[in-house]
């Protein structure tokens, strides 16, 4: 298991969105940046907390505004409905960022499809088949490789062209000289749809495209 600070961790993430949510969100950043497994976590988070911010606070509201004329500490009451305000706008920052990450998390897949699963390296062809701008997609792809989605990958602008290099002697080639044949186990992530071929080691093996790990 990959140690990483408490504030990148599930428990922090949430009781941070929950309990003040710039804090939470902070921690859910952190833990994207560092960790390109969590995603799908931390998008499906933001939505439940979002929608759960919302509701909360429209019933707080709705209470604090019938019973503001019969208060006698009106003070007391703004200042609730002002934090309610800002709660409600917090949900709604939530449920736009989680959708965003929804969002790039089907971009990738798309792309991961047509780059790795059908070894397309003409990124105008890749638009062509996806019926996306070539500049989008170029876009996308540059942003993809970035942030280690494509990892070994290369992307050229000028030609639009990305291509993985021609690798390095596999370990299958290394077992052969040794006489040691490793497992290699080929599976299809369920996380990006990447389509994988590694060594297989202990009871887990990761998908080097988007860092999922799955039991064998």
């Amino acid at each position: 298991m990959q140690d990483r600070p408490w504030y990148q961790s599930g428990w922090a993430i949430i009781l941070g969105l929950l309990f003040f949510w710039p804090i939470g969100l902070l921690f859910a950043l952190l833990r994207l940046k560092a960790d390109r497994s969590c995603h799908g976590f931390v998008a499906n988070a933001f939505r439940v907390i979002g929608y759960t911010l919302l509701i909360l606070c429209c019933l707080v509201l709705l209470v604090a505004i019938v019973g503001l004329p019969n208060t006698t500490d009106v003070g007391s009451d703004i200042s609730g409905i002002v934090w309610s305000t800002l709660f409600a706008a917090g949900g709604i920052i939530l449920l736009k960022k989680g959708s965003n990450i929804l969002a790039g998390i089907k971009r990738r897949q798309i792309l991961i499809n047509q780059i790795v699963n059908q070894q397309l390296t003409s990124i105008d062809e890749i638009a062509s088949h996806i019926l996306k701008p070539v500049g989008e997609v170029l876009y996308d792809i540059q942003e993809m490789a970035h942030d280690g989605f494509l990892p070994g990958y290369q992307v050229d602008r000028q030609s639009r062209r990305v291509w993985r290099p021609m690798p390095a002697p596999s370990v299958v080639q290394a077992a052969a000289v040794s006489g040691r044949a490793p497992e290699i186990v080929q599976f299809t992530c369920t996380g990006c749809g990447a389509r994988n071929q590694v060594q297989k080691s202990g009871q887990f093996i990761v998908c080097e495209f988007c860092n999922a790990a799955v039991a064998v």
